[in-house]
Parts: C-alpha cells; structure tokens; sequence
C-alpha cells in the first residue's frame, strides 16, 4: 500500500511540475509577443516621425494627379540625403517655409 501512496505521489508531484513548467513557458510566449508588438509599434512610430522630418517626394507621387508644383524649386545636390533610409528613392523634398513651399529637386533627378 505504502509503494502506490508514493507512487501517486510522484506522479502527483510530476503532473505540477509539468503544469507549472506548462504555465512558464505560456507567461514567456506572452511576454515575448507583448515585446514584439511593443518593438513593431516602436519601429512604425520611428518610420512615420522621419517621414514627417524628412518629408521626402517620390516619383509616383510627382506624377500623380493630385500633385501642386511649388512655385520655387531649388536644384540640391542628392548627396545632402543620401543616407537617411526613408529618402531612399527620393527625387527630392519638400518644404514651407513660411508661406512659401520649395521643392528641392535632386540634381540627378532632373
């Protein structure tokens, strides 16, 4: 009788060791997906505030429809945003300042 006490004892023990590991393992899975989440939005917010900067213009947006010539376009050398990763692919920027809007236009754009 004393061996079955022990032996459901043990597999008591067993079955909340596991059900404790089980439970860890589900707090580390929401723990790390919170962390993911929290980085996405970190990296969206990051994207959407150097856009706002940098305000860059790309090509199908100047040819789109929709799309006012400024009155002052300014030819700039390409190299002044060459490496901020949102102006990837740019053809240049805009800008008010004031009242006015300028249209940098890259140099090798034109």
């Amino acid at each position: 009788m004393k061996k079955n006490e022990e032996t459901s004892k043990k597999n008591a023990l067993g079955n909340l060791l596991n059900k404790a590991s089980d439970m860890g393992r589900k707090a580390v899975d929401a723990v790390q997906a919170g962390a993911k989440n929290l980085s996405e939005k970190n990296q969206k917010k990051h994207l959407e505030q150097q856009m706002k900067k940098y305000n860059p213009l790309f090509f199908d947006e100047y040819q789109s429809e929709t799309f006012a010539l400024p009155n002052v376009i300014k030819i700039v050398d390409d190299a002044e945003r060459r490496d901020i990763e949102v102006c990837e692919g740019a053809i240049g920027w805009r800008e008010k300042i004031g009242d006015v809007e300028i249209f940098y236009l890259y140099d090798e754009f034109v």
